[in-house]
């Protein structure tokens, strides 16, 4: 079984060991490092070289977790990441896909979405 590299940002020292724990418990999974949203985190990233981010926020939102998220977005595209919103008991999967940038693959972007079909997409398939 591979193993997924997974870092953690968290703000809150119990809730990142208990999610921690929590991780370090799922075969296959394994928990790079425990960081605050405070830490330069596109350095790290590079550092550690994770295949997941899951970042960890109370409320009330920071308007800097969001812009993290689209910096990390766009310098490592092909990184998920997870946000959980621990106050409104939800978490978000955020994924990034490059396409070339022909009309044809424009409008079978726009059609999948639209759709909401886009895990079904395949930025492969020729038109």
């Amino acid at each position: 079984m591979d193993t997924c590299r997974v870092l953690l940002l968290c703000d809150q020292q119990l809730l990142g060991e208990s999610l921690g724990q929590i991780l370090r418990q799922v075969p296959g999974m394994e928990l790079s490092d425990c960081l605050t949203l405070n830490d330069d985190v596109l350095e790290q990233l590079s550092l550690y070289s994770p295949e997941l981010l899951l970042i960890a926020e109370e409320e009330p939102p920071r308007p800097q977790v969001t812009c993290l998220i689209a910096k990390v977005l766009e310098a490592y595209p092909h990184l998920p990441i997870i946000h959980i919103k621990l106050e409104q008991n939800v978490l978000r999967v955020y994924t990034s896909c490059a396409l070339t940038a022909r009309s044809t693959d424009l409008i079978q972007a726009i059609c999948h979405l639209l759709a909401r079909n886009w895990s079904s997409y395949d930025i492969h398939s020729s038109p």
